[in-house]
């Protein structure tokens, strides 16, 4: 494919709600520019950007794709992205490589959650944004009451609309383009008169957009405000203007499945979406790309494939200089070099080769090692300061344990190479539970992560909820002395330990000391007992969990000068340790989390209520536009699957976010439910 110059490039994501249009959209485009020769169905799984097998069977995007088109001259680099809000990682992947995003509306249900949630991801980052009313020729669709929930879910916007639907629902037949002035009828590319019985509402509409673009420019408005008509091209360049600044929010109307309005679409986008020229390196001094390739190489890789049969495919987009077929490239975080072997020009699952991915497009790497999504490609000579894409912590995890024993032996590779497809998955082994844990943004995420497992790499996956991590420690000064004295006949084993545990401040972990004086115990014993006080630590006093924040001091005891030895001190550490902390008051601790929930008002009353029950402290709230946040610290055992519950209060309009505090001690009434609980999974294991 031909290189183009960056002012001709147009990088745009697609956003919205699940089921909103937006792969369809992608193949509409596709087809009417002449980039496919047949329009896919997501129906049938022949879509571009649909290729994965779960994406067949689930009818729905999981892994946003990409894919280009040709149109009056410039290449339009189009990333569809997953609506449902587990995907949040590849919502934002897809965001930071392009300059502009469109949200796609059903028009039958209006602005949905999905919509209100790409709204608030979009204003956050600052990008132009336009809305396409999609799904016009379906029963009950209505163009007026999509335009009213709109104002409603984009707080602050200006919605300009740049078409007028010719009908509506079953009667959708055309739209009008305001900005040219035209009507087009069908799915034709030939645009035809205006529409008689719809003049009063094209002339109110028509002069709204041109207000909107004299707003936008300064000598464009004394123009206007002098009465002069603004020229076509004025129009134009003051509509462009205004969407880059984001004082404009285009509307625009369409039936991607029935072509209607798609030639429209695109004539209008290549016009207002902003170049690639005009993105904002992603550096901490931010800086305009420069347009020629002889510029130092900077490129974002938004997504890694990691293919049985063609290996690590990573998706990037070229912000600056050229990614050359040959060179060498490092990659952010690693002080190694690797050479650029195989390019592509991508379109969905499909890959081209090409010789090299010119400045502001968007292609596919394949065999870089150890690359993966969310981290910058640059110049071996070069140290660029790169600001990488803010991934959520995680919110969902599931236990998982091999279900074979070969897969055993395969599972921990597998799991590896599954998170570095996505950035918001994480692996980790929960020393606390003795638990490896799959983390991500959502339960859909993480299932599908595991079925990934089964078909992608062949390992079979046991999954659960995860244990607690709960920790122990103790309360106050306990003491105990423990006598261990072994005969069998020949050299027995004898140890005698006077044993004090003291707690500590949260975070202070273990000290030991000794404070046996006139050689009660020789000092060669001393690491015995406190290697056997840490195996107790390890298994626990109380219910199986690891012992922290104490001291552990011996201050006397007793040996002998024949049957004395090191496993005879370790078996008295242990046994007197476990004595004095329960002397000491052994209990439980719980991880407890920062919680910042965000929902509609509305809902304010339910979600503080529901705080309550699950023991949380309500530390304040804040206000943001039409939505209020809840600042809050929550025990983690009470929100393991808050995600669903908060769906269910709020009608899946609240979102959150959690991360880690600090431990806490487990309150006196809680103790013996956790212990009782912890003994019973324990025999069920």
């Amino acid at each position: 494919m031909a290189e183009f110059p960056m002012s001709n490039i147009r990088n745009i994501s697609l956003l919205g709600h699940s089921r909103s249009g937006k792969t369809t959209l992608v193949e509409a485009l596709l087809y009417r520019s002449g980039a496919i020769p047949r329009m896919g169905d997501t129906a049938d799984g022949s879509t571009v950007c649909d290729f994965d097998d779960e994406e067949k069977a689930r009818g729905i995007s999981l892994s946003l794709a990409a894919a280009s088109l040709i149109h009056n001259g410039s290449k339009v680099n189009l990333v569809d992205t997953p609506g449902d809000p587990s995907f949040l990682g590849e919502v934002i992947s897809g965001v930071s490589v392009t300059e502009m995003t469109l949200i796609l509306v059903d028009a039958v249900a209006g602005a949905e959650v999905g919509t209100e949630l790409a709204w608030a991801r979009i204003q956050a980052e600052g990008q132009p944004v336009g809305i396409l009313v999609n799904k016009m020729d379906r029963e009950n669709a209505d163009w007026e009451r999509t335009l009213e929930s709109l104002g409603q879910a984009c707080p602050g916007a200006t919605l300009v609309p740049f078409h007028l639907p010719i009908g509506q629902a079953l009667d959708f037949r055309g739209i009008v383009d305001l900005a040219a002035e035209a009507a087009w009828m069908g799915d034709s590319g030939q645009t035809s008169d205006l529409p008689e019985d719809l003049s009063e509402e094209i002339e109110e509409a028509r002069m709204v957009l041109v207000e909107a673009a004299a707003e936008s420019d300064d000598e464009l408005m004394e123009k206007y405000l002098e009465g002069e008509d603004l020229s076509a091209a004025e129009v134009k360049m003051g509509l462009a203007a205004g969407v880059a600044g984001g004082t404009i929010v285009p509307v625009f109307v369409c039936s991607a499945t029935a072509g209607i309005g798609v030639h429209s679409l695109l004539d209008r986008l290549v016009e207002v979406a902003p170049g690639a020229d005009q993105a904002e390196l992603p550096l901490v001094d931010g800086g305009q790309p420069e347009a020629g390739g002889e510029a130092s190489a900077l490129a974002l890789t938004f997504r890694t494939i990691i293919d049985r049969y063609r290996g690590r495919i990573n998706y990037v987009r070229v912000f600056s200089g050229t990614l050359a077929k040959g060179g060498m490239v490092k990659c952010s975080g690693s002080p190694a070099s690797e050479p650029l072997v195989n390019l592509h020009a991508a379109q969905g699952n499909d890959l081209d080769n090409q010789d090299a991915i010119g400045p502001g497009d968007i292609g596919a790497i394949s065999k870089l090692t150890g690359v993966q999504s969310g981290q910058a490609l640059y110049d071996a000579d070069s140290e660029p300061d790169v600001v990488l894409p803010t991934y959520p912590n995680p919110l969902f995890s599931m236990a998982v344990a091999p279900a074979t024993q070969a897969d055993s032996a395969k599972l921990g590779q597998s799991l590896s190479q599954v998170a570095e497809e996505d950035p918001t998955l994480s692996v980790v082994n929960i020393p606390e539970t003795k638990q490896t844990v799959i983390q991500g943004v959502g339960e859909i995420q993480v299932d599908v992560a595991l079925k990934r497992l089964e078909s992608g790499f062949g390992v079979g996956v046991l999954a659960s909820t995860p244990k607690v991590p709960y920790m122990e420690t103790v309360t106050r000064v306990g003491q105990a002395q423990y006598r261990h004295k072994k005969q069998s006949g020949g050299a027995g084993q004898f140890a005698e330990v006077h044993m004090r545990v003291e707690p500590l401040d949260r975070g202070s972990g273990f000290q030991y000391e000794s404070e046996v004086y006139g050689g009660a115990i020789s000092t060669v014993y001393l690491p015995s007992i406190e290697k056997g006080v840490k195996q107790v630590m390890e298994e626990g006093v109380v219910a199986g969990f690891p012992a922290v924040d104490l001291k552990v001091v011996v201050y006397d005891g007793k040996e002998h000068p024949v049957d004395s030895k090191d496993i005879a001190f370790q078996i008295a550490g242990r046994e007197v340790f476990k004595m004095a902390a329960n002397e000491a008051g052994a209990t439980l601790l719980e991880p407890i989390y920062s919680m910042d929930i965000s929902v509609p008002e509305d809902y304010m009353g339910d979600i503080m209520g529901d705080l309550t029950n699950r023991r949380g402290r309500v530390l304040g709230m804040e206000q943001e536009t039409n939505r209020s946040v809840v600042k809050a610290e929550v025990p983690f055992a009470e929100i393991m699957r808050y995600g669903t519950d908060l769906r269910s209060m709020t009608q899946g309009r609240g979102t959150y976010e959690i991360d880690f505090l600090h431990y806490e001690e487990v309150p006196k009434h809680l103790v013996a439910k956790v212990i009782e609980g912890s003994k019973e999974e324990d025999e069920d294991e």
